[in-house]
């Protein structure tokens, strides 16, 4: 999901609005990949265990399937981890981590819709821990009635009040053996705990609510995104000492097999080689936008990057790799076949790469990464054929958005297509995004492996040959 954000006043109540967005010239000459922060370890060579001071979430994979004419067509992709909110007994919620929203939101008790009532809702008086607040941060006055808080994802919406409350999450790493700690969520020594600002909503629209088994979502945006920083349950960890790196790592397995989320660093296991880094352009914006010199397709150059001013947001929680559009049209013509006896199109023969092309560096997508797993009807939702005799296509994960301005017309979001191939990593001191080839499911490599291992190694961009 990616946000932005606006403001107004309504009588004596402060609102705050955040749109959630659901949804080439010369390749000339590149500059060499920009290496980590000089004050830090190279994670990579930390022996392959976590470092010290690094708490990691376990993601579970969620796959709800999608059916058309009464066959599945695809599935509804999630990846949710658990919070505990309160005290003294803590209170779980699945939610949703994602890098393009910046608050911490679940559901109230005071919630009562048939959506609400399908998620674990959190009630204020359980708790000792949990005061109101105002949007500034202050807590709101004996007495007064507290503000409230409007956020908009695409077609739905949240409405809530402000809480600041004890959130927890994760397991600490051993400083001594590298090992996971044991014991309670809610402890503190064994946790990632902090006091911070939530937003408890009281109004939870279908979308997307209904469709997915996630609770909340807990914002992993760049500060601007929040309402304030503390708001920001990464910021806050870092901002009362608990983090010793203002970074995070995120690992989404297909498989979702070893999944996770690393805070205060990375899972360096989790890497087949080092980490590239390119820098974030417009950090106002509170996105992890990258620039894109251009987008490649089998030997083909995709026109919508030649005169310059492509981004891509790197987004957590979005299934599909957004085209600006009408420019997904292009790909979408270049890469749909028949289906024909194929049950999975992800082994499709003959695709070619998608190279995306970063300032410092190359990403590249085999057919498994962006093509749909399951055929789709080509006519979908004409009933008078029947299922057996309509044709079936194997479709990428292509789908078309259209930006704000703000945020440009050339803006590509790259979702878990890429996410799935690489382990990225969201570095707030730059800021800079940090991306390896991931070692797939659980299984972690037993020393340092060659560059070219595993699923090969991270490429440099290279100009792809000239067109007929």
């Amino acid at each position: 999901m990616i946000t932005r954000r606006a403001t107004s006043w309504t009588g004596t109540s402060f609102y705050a609005v955040i749109c959630a967005l659901f949804a080439g010239q010369s390749l000339g000459w590149l500059w060499p990949a920009t290496e980590a922060p000089s004050d830090r370890p190279d994670d990579w060579d930390m022996g392959l265990q976590v470092p010290s001071g690094v708490y990691l979430i376990d993601l579970d994979l969620h796959k709800i399937p999608v059916y058309s004419g009464g066959e599945p067509a695809g599935f509804r992709v999630s990846y949710t981890g658990i919070v505990s909110l309160g005290l003294p007994h803590p209170q779980e919620f699945r939610v949703l981590f994602d890098s393009g929203s910046g608050q911490l939101i679940v559901p109230s008790s005071s919630c009562v819709s048939e959506v609400c009532l399908k998620h674990s809702r959190y009630n204020m008086s359980d708790f000792s821990s949990s005061r109101f607040v105002q949007m500034d941060g202050r807590l709101t006055p004996a007495g007064s009635t507290p503000e409230q808080v409007v956020i908009q994802f695409g077609q739905g919406q949240v409405r809530g009040q402000m809480v600041r409350e004890r959130v927890c999450a994760g397991r600490r790493i051993d400083s001594q053996s590298g090992e996971n700690a044991t014991g309670s969520l809610y402890a503190a020594e064994d946790s990632a705990c902090v006091e911070m600002n939530t937003v408890i909503a009281n109004e939870l629209s279908a979308s997307p609510f209904a469709a997915f088994p996630f609770d909340g979502i807990v914002g992993l945006g760049l500060p601007p995104l929040s309402l304030t920083p503390e708001f920001s349950f990464f910021g806050a960890l870092y901002a009362r000492g608990h983090l010793q790196q203002r970074r995070f790592g995120m690992y989404l397995a297909e498989s979702g097999e070893g999944s996770e989320l690393a805070l205060g660093g990375i899972n360096p296991a989790r890497l087949s080689a080092q980490l590239q880094w390119t820098n974030v352009v417009q950090p106002e914006q509170g996105h992890w936008q990258v620039d894109i010199i251009g987008v490649h397709v089998g030997d083909k150059t995709l026109d919508i990057c030649r005169g310059g001013g492509c981004r891509g947001v790197i987004d957590t929680g979005t299934t599909q790799l957004a085209f600006p559009s009408p420019h997904e049209k292009d790909i979408l013509e270049m890469l749909t076949v028949p289906a024909g006896n194929i049950q999975d199109c992800r082994f499709i023969e003959s695709h070619p790469l998608i190279l995306i092309e970063l300032r410092s560096f190359n990403i590249t997508l085999q057919p498994e990464d962006y093509m749909r797993q399951l055929p789709a009807f080509a006519q979908p939702g004409v009933n008078a054929i029947p299922a057996e005799k309509q044709e079936k296509l194997c479709k990428p994960r292509v789908v078309g958005v259209n930006m704000p301005t703000a945020i440009g017309a050339k803006t590509f979001i790259l979702g878990q297509p890429l996410l799935h191939r690489y382990y990225t990593v969201y570095d707030l001191d730059g800021p800079q995004v940090g991306f390896a080839l991931a070692v797939q499911g659980d299984a972690a490599p037993k020393g340092r492996l060659p560059a070219d291992d595993l699923r090969g190694s991270l490429p440099r961009a290279q100009r792809p040959e000239a067109e007929e």
